[in-house]
């Protein structure tokens, strides 16, 4: 009996969630400054922010009407919601999302490079990967995005307050 509150609860909730965090991003993305010098039809910083939260609040609602539906056709059938079914991947889903936005958000404190590192490794090591290559992987990555915006397309990362270099 507990297992389909659970379930239903799990299948239920994922899509609103969704929609509130793309509403949440939509809400924040509004906050981002254009320049007052740049072509009216350039769409700006903005544009990525809108884009992506446009299709979470989109996925949330097909997702929503989606489950829905499903436990509207196990009321008749008796079949969906009584299977065993595991909230995990929601639970990891929603805690990478979280780590996601701490990640960009820690940019402005630590600086891109000691996110960026802290960030792959960490993530590769919830992916089981040994501590050796996920350490090498996230030295390169660094390296290579490094080389690869500030040096050939002369794009400043965030340094950070807290990190001087």
């Amino acid at each position: 009996m507990e297992e389909k509150e659970r379930t239903g609860l799990c299948e239920v909730t994922f899509g609103p969630i969704l929609v509130l965090i793309g509403v949440g991003v939509l809400f924040l993305s509004a906050n981002i400054k254009t320049s007052a010098i740049a072509d009216p039809s350039d769409p700006g910083p903005r544009s990525i922010p809108i884009i992506l939260s446009s299709g979470l609040i989109l996925s949330g609602i097909t997702m929503a009407i989606q489950s829905l539906m499903m436990s509207r056709k196990a009321k008749k059938h008796d079949g969906f919601l009584t299977k065993k079914r595991d909230c995990k991947l929601v639970g990891q889903g929603f805690g990478l999302t979280a780590f996601s936005l701490l990640y960009v958000y820690s940019w402005a404190f630590i600086g891109f490079a000691t996110a960026t590192l802290m960030f792959s490794f960490v993530l590769m090591k919830f992916w089981k990967v040994k501590a050796l290559n996920s350490g090498l992987v996230s030295i390169s990555l660094v390296i290579l995005i490094h080389l690869l915006f500030v040096n050939l397309f002369k794009v400043p990362l965030p340094k950070g307050a807290w990190m001087p270099f």
